[in-house]
């Protein structure tokens, strides 16, 4: 929404498609930030400039059904349903929240940037809320980043108990008794706790798959890629390879509320940047086939990132007495289609050097360097 209220207010006609009733998103089902703002007062700050709706793909949190007895266990919930719980009376004296679970390569999902803050920002609130009950924070690793390292300080200073767990070895919750070893103090230590709450990886939209090819954007664990315009180095955090076409917010990596506002200012900016010209050129560097060269074995078709190569079947010529005659047989060959960006992905990995950047074949390259020595 607040991508789109940019690009409106350059004095551009935006339309946006809403996939719910209401807009809003996942900020709809949180009662308050981590910076102490009512949710429900940001959110009305954005849906009140609108009379349309917007498309907006979002992270969501993984069900840890069957963890530690999620499912089963009345007192075992997540982070997100314990935030409700915190505006209420929590009749709980001792509360264990446990981050990382499923642990890492397990489950599905993305471990979340915030989930540690997440975590920290829901176990001050609940001492807060009553200084005499035990918390404790079963962990792999605290990543309370940036201006957010003060709610880690003000925690410890509270009485919050932080216990290090490795990720060998990951907490066992059974009969009531949460089992955890801690690397730090290299004893096991056994904590009965009245409420277990879970910390679970992020999960991307269901629609980035669908959305992925419409636009023809790479995905990478499901979240949208950015462009990198040099190796390793992301210059453009909000273009896609798909000129055109912007990402921010979840879409990328599931984020914080802050950082998502950054990113849609970003991407209004990009997207303004793009309309106010008169025209667009389209680049001339694509990738060409040698069909001569081609042994058709499909390696480019799965590297292209925007699927924009297909294999196709050809007949084989035969050239007799310099006459070309097609003889009976055919073999595959890969074609480029109209979507292709120049990337050089499948040139570089061809292994018949059958594929290459057209004006940037291996002989004009070599030529230029020719020349410059």
């Amino acid at each position: 929404m607040n991508a789109a209220l940019g690009i409106a207010d350059a004095g551009y006609e935006v339309y946006l498609v809403e996939k719910e009733l209401e807009l809003g998103g996942g900020l709809r089902e949180i009662q308050e930030l981590q910076s102490g703002e009512k949710a429900a007062g940001v959110l009305a700050e954005f849906v009140d400039k609108f009379g349309a709706c917007v498309i907006a793909t979002e992270a969501r949190d993984f069900v840890p059904e069957g963890y530690h007895g999620y499912g089963k266990e009345k007192n075992v919930v997540t982070v997100s349903e314990f935030g409700p719980m915190l505006t209420g009376k929590i009749d709980a004296n001792t509360i264990v929240l446990i981050q990382d679970v499923p642990g890492s390569g397990e489950g599905e999902g993305v471990s979340a940037k915030y989930s540690s803050i997440e975590v920290v920002d829901s176990a001050l609130k609940a001492k807060e809320k009553n200084p005499d009950v035990n918390v404790f924070v079963l962990y792999q690793d605290i990543k309370t980043y940036g201006k957010w390292e003060v709610l880690y300080k003000e925690a410890r200073e509270k009485g919050v108990i932080f216990l290090r767990y490795d990720k060998e070895k990951p907490p066992e919750y059974e009969d009531g008794i949460i089992s955890i070893y801690d690397v730090i103090f290299n004893d096991e230590i056994q904590i009965k706790p009245d409420l277990v709450v879970l910390s679970t990886p992020a999960m991307p939209a269901e629609e980035n798959e669908r959305l992925s090819k419409m636009f023809m954007i790479p995905l990478k664990n499901g979240f949208f890629m950015e462009a990198q315009e040099r190796p390793k180095m992301v210059l453009t955090p909000v273009d896609t390879v798909n000129e055109g076409v912007f990402i921010c917010g979840s879409a990328v990596y599931p984020a914080m509320i802050d950082e998502s506002l950054a990113m849609s200012s970003a991407a209004a900016s990009r997207a303004c940047v793009l309309l106010a010209k008169d025209s667009l050129e389209t680049p001339a560097v694509t990738s060409v086939v040698d069909e001569q060269t081609c042994s058709g074995c499909g390696v480019c078709a799965d590297m292209c990132p925007v699927e924009a190569i297909e294999l196709t079947e050809e007949p084989v010529p035969v050239i007799t007495f310099g006459v070309a005659t097609v003889v009976g047989g055919v073999k595959k060959v890969a074609k480029v289609g109209d979507g292709c960006i120049g990337c050089e992905s499948c040139a570089s990995y061809c292994p018949s050097g059958a594929m290459s950047l057209r004006y940037f074949k291996d002989r004009q390259v070599y030529a230029q360097l020719d020349f410059a020595v």
